[in-house]
């Protein structure tokens, strides 16, 4: 899922942490979680059963994600690595993807499912080939923490959101030209971005912030299109479109959604 925020440095032990990120594999039928252990788990969604236990992870798990294929399972952690994992056998693909030297807060999937994106602690978004692992490019622009990063579902944009109070588009329509700025950053928060999230449509991107609001922006002319949303008395932490774009929920260190 694509949202991420500071983190305590105390290491879980004895194999049980917090939980930071769970996701949906594209059938519905499993759940995987990932945790400060460590480690990743996967469950079945009907019975609640763990299914298998991944380990590799040399610190807290922060981020996880299903190919759409459901093949693979992609994982960022505080070990300033990515990793990729067969679903079927619970292996690591090939070895840790590396070249962040900050914790990776956020990964994500392109819908067709390509390319991998990855922020980190080190202020930048780094993008990979989820076939082969190999590095295609590294977004810089950000003068700060990266929290959280979300492909537009028709993959031709990528949003990282970041602790410089900013939101900042790429284009992504071929390898040859990721990298490539969309407009001025979204700016208007007054402190971390630590949540975006896409309308169905990519006409509209929802962000959440430890500012307490949530924020609406119109993409194509990079504005702000209502007043911040407030109610929240304390960080928000999470924030999503329903399926049909109709409604917004955001969730809050207030302990209300």
């Amino acid at each position: 899922m694509g949202s991420s925020t500071r983190h305590s440095s105390r290491r879980a032990t004895q194999g049980r942490g917090h939980v930071h990120s769970v996701a949906f594999s594209p059938c519905g039928t499993i759940i995987a979680s990932g945790s400060y252990d460590a480690t990743i788990r996967l469950w079945k969604t009907t019975t609640g059963e763990l299914i298998k236990e991944l380990t590799g992870h040399d610190d807290a798990v922060f981020s996880v994600v299903f190919t759409p294929d459901g093949t693979q399972l992609i994982s960022g952690a505080r070990d300033r690595t990515v990793r990729r994992w067969n679903t079927d056998t619970g292996e690591p693909i090939d070895k840790p993807l590396g070249g962040h030297d900050g914790w990776v807060t956020s990964v994500t999937v392109s819908p067709d499912g390509t390319l991998i994106a990855s922020a980190s602690f080190n202020g930048t978004v780094r993008m990979w080939d989820s076939k082969t692992g190999a590095s295609i490019g590294e977004l810089k622009g950000h003068i700060s923490d990266v929290n959280s990063v979300t492909f537009s579902p028709n993959g031709t944009k990528i949003a990282p959101g970041s602790r410089d109070k900013t939101i900042r588009l790429w284009s992504v329509n071929t390898h040859a030209t990721i990298g490539t700025t969309i407009g001025n950053p979204l700016e208007g928060h007054k402190n971390d971005v630590s949540s975006i999230a896409f309308s169905r449509d990519g006409a509209f991107l929802v962000s959440g912030s430890w500012d307490k609001t949530v924020r609406v922006w119109n993409v194509e002319k990079g504005i702000e299109i209502c007043e911040p949303l407030r109610g929240h008395t304390d960080f928000v932490r999470s924030v999503a479109w329903s399926p049909y774009g109709v409604h917004i929920v955001s969730g809050s260190t207030d302990n209300s959604i």
